[in-house]
């Protein structure tokens, strides 16, 4: 089946040759068969203009914080320091 799978986001970096898939456009898996791919949303399911090496897998980015890195931002952060009030004039 190759590196793809359903449900894998990718992003064509060849449109060379082809009207199907648009070059930086991003895709998701539907289907793989050893060198070709079916997209969600494109017609021509495993035609020429499909070869897997016309894609490369979108990394997803891991954004979320462990308790472990938050306490370490915790433990380097410093509360500002504020500007005493100033004295009320009497009128």
């Amino acid at each position: 089946m190759g590196e793809f799978k359903p449900g894998d986001e990718v992003v064509c970096v060849d449109d060379e040759g082809t009207s199907v898939v648009i070059k930086g456009q991003r895709y998701v898996v539907v289907d793989a068969y050893r060198h070709f791919i079916a997209l969600a949303g494109v017609y021509g399911t495993f035609a020429p203009g499909m070869y897997a090496r016309r894609f490369r897998k979108v990394q997803k980015r891991n954004d979320r914080l462990t308790i472990e890195a938050l306490s370490v931002i915790k433990d380097g952060f410093e509360e500002p320091k504020r500007a005493p009030a100033k004295k009320r004039e009497k009128v």
